[in-house]
């Protein structure tokens, strides 16, 4: 007679909340760009907010805000969308917060 024994679900991954904000240039398709990014790098995207930002009254970039989570380093994200010709500048707002899904 065989016994079978439960095998115990491992438990989740710790994963980090991560946040950057963006500017990107005011082009079609800038915001599109980025977000695909952060999906094919394995981040979840947990909110996005995105807004013209004026410069002397005239739309010059968009400010896209970002939180995601991951398990992989934030600074790993922030390089590749640095290298994204519609994005101008990336900055980490706050340091990632661990939490056990």
């Amino acid at each position: 007679m065989s016994t079978a024994t439960a095998t115990p679900i491992a438990a989740a991954a710790a994963t980090d909340i991560h946040q950057l904000d963006l500017r990107l240039r005011a082009v079609e398709g800038a915001v599109v760009r980025a977000l695909g990014l952060i999906e094919r790098r394995g981040f979840r995207l947990l909110a996005c907010e995105v807004a013209d930002a004026c410069e002397d009254g005239q739309a010059r970039f968009q400010a896209m805000s970002v939180r995601v989570r991951s398990d992989r380093p934030a600074e790993l994200l922030k390089r590749q969308l640095e290298r994204l010709y519609d994005v101008l500048q990336v900055e980490m707002k706050q340091p990632g917060v661990t939490h056990h899904a």
